[in-house]
């Protein structure tokens, strides 16, 4: 079993806030070309262009979402394709 912790700081009022999420074997996608979605954007609003800074926005939706990472499979048949 895999427990993972996620934790994180409210700017604006110090809070502390926790994820904790624990994932057994079968829970885990063991292929190679598998990767976590993105899940985090940066927003940019009129207000924080003109001040340099950006704000972070995170979609807990795809917190647990898998894609398949085309970049590397790609290479890797370019790489086999080459080889012959």
């Amino acid at each position: 079993e895999v427990i993972c912790v996620v934790e994180g700081i409210d700017p604006l009022q110090s809070g502390t806030f926790q994820s904790l999420q624990s994932y057994r074997s079968e829970d885990i996608v063991w292929n190679e070309y598998s990767q976590f979605a993105p899940c985090m954007t940066i927003v940019n609003g009129r207000h924080q262009k003109k001040m340099g800074k950006h704000r972070f926005q995170v979609d807990l939706d795809r917190y647990h979402d898998i894609v398949l990472d085309t970049h590397h499979i790609q290479e890797e048949k370019k790489r086999e394709e080459e080889a012959k």
